[in-house]
């Protein structure tokens, strides 16, 4: 997969910012939320980030050009559009774009 390395014993995936859409696609379904398991945290993680109430459709630790996030999948509305959020364990956002 271009852009991301397989996480090594269940460490972060190494994702560049090129590689997100294709990381992010095979993210859906996924439960590997780190830091943002405990739906309260989460919820206030999304908020912070200006996606509240936001679903998730799946999510994944990753390491975005070498920073450790959690980079989350959620719905945009549109046919085949999906954002892709990726924020830090203090929830400082470090990636927020829409692919598909």
């Amino acid at each position: 997969m271009a852009g991301a390395v397989a996480p090594g014993a269940g460490g972060p995936a190494d994702v560049t910012r090129v590689g997100l859409a294709a990381v992010a696609r095979s993210t859906v379904g996924l439960t590997d939320l780190g830091a943002l398991a405990d739906p309260t945290r989460r919820a206030a993680c999304l908020d912070a980030a200006g996606h509240p109430g936001g679903e998730v459709l799946g999510g994944r630790r990753v390491r975005l050009d070498g920073v450790d996030g959690v980079l989350l999948v959620l719905p945009t509305g549109q046919l085949g559009r999906l954002r892709v959020l990726v924020v830090a364990p203090s929830c400082q956002v470090l990636s927020d774009t829409v692919v598909g």
